[in-house]
């Protein structure tokens, strides 16, 4: 089965960080479709006023120039690394109803697996989630799973998979499962943060377990670790950076009891969001 991935381009090639993540992280890079995905600012005419412009174009040109070079830039750094050029392709779109909610339109329509945000994605996000208002748009439009690459560790094949037992945890064990199936350098450390006075420990490592091998993914390659502790972000971090891993996936936003209080992301992902690097972050509703 073909996997898809929507990567965000900014107009600055010196700044693409998630199409060199895709690239350095996958070695089975046959099935994997790549769309390069730039939203255009609003073009104004003299009065201020935002000019009618084709909602999309395959080929960047009059009023895209800018993001040109990086688009070509993008896709020469893909092929290099063993892409199929025929898996990938490009689209610039002006910008129609925010930059977020165009990201998640074309995620919707084209039915992908991840949205891929490098640092400029990351800025719009942290920016997004500075109102309350923003982040009920984002709770009620962003469906799949967000990949944030801010400063990565290209190459690194280890992936932290974050559980609590939740939905949203085991619905990440689903998605890294699904990712990495056919891969045959990558690892996953099941990771438990729990309360000192709670005990659920083996039953949700062993149910995220169960996930990622339905998905076809060995269980020879899957670790698992429990840590007793109340500061779940401050844990992860120290991990993601003591084991140098290149991805941290966790779930949207904790237990059900915390997902009935909380909007998109819940706290601890709002904590990994400010202050995971270089790792990748991994975020599932």
């Amino acid at each position: 089965m073909e996997k898809r991935l929507l990567i965000t381009i900014s107009e600055d090639p010196s700044c693409l960080y998630g199409v060199r993540f895709a690239a350095s992280f996958f070695g089975n890079r046959e099935k994997l479709g790549i769309t390069l995905f730039y939203v255009a600012p609003p073009q104004l005419d003299r009065a201020g006023r935002v000019t009618a412009r084709p909602r999309s174009q395959a080929d960047p040109g009059p009023g895209f120039g800018a993001a040109e070079e990086a688009l070509k830039t993008s896709r020469q750094i893909l092929e290099t690394a063993g892409f199929d050029p025929a898996l990938i392709s490009r689209k610039a779109f002006s910008k129609q109803f925010g930059t977020v909610k165009d990201i998640d339109r074309e995620a919707r329509q084209g039915l992908y697996d991840a949205v891929v945000l490098g640092r400029r994605g990351y800025v719009l996000f942290e920016e997004v989630f500075g109102s309350s208002v923003s982040r009920t748009i984002i709770d009620r439009d962003l469906d799949c799973p967000i990949w944030i690459s801010r400063h990565n560790r290209y190459g690194a094949k280890k992936v932290l998979l974050c559980i609590d037992g939740s939905s949203p945890a085991l619905r990440m064990a689903d998605h890294v499962g699904f990712m990495l199936a056919g891969e045959a350098e990558h690892r996953v450390t099941i990771f438990l943060v729990e309360a000192p006075d709670r005990e659920a420990g083996s039953s949700a490592c062993r149910r995220a377990e169960e996930v990622l091998i339905r998905n076809g993914f060995p269980r020879e390659r899957i670790d698992c670790r429990t840590v007793r502790s109340r500061k779940v972000a401050k844990e992860i971090l120290e991990a993601a950076r003591a084991g140098h891993y290149g991805v941290v996936a966790v779930g949207r936003a904790g237990s059900e009891q915390q997902q009935s209080r909380s909007r998109w992301v819940g706290s601890t992902s709002l904590e990994l969001l400010k202050h995971l690097s270089p790792s990748a972050l991994w975020v599932s509703k």
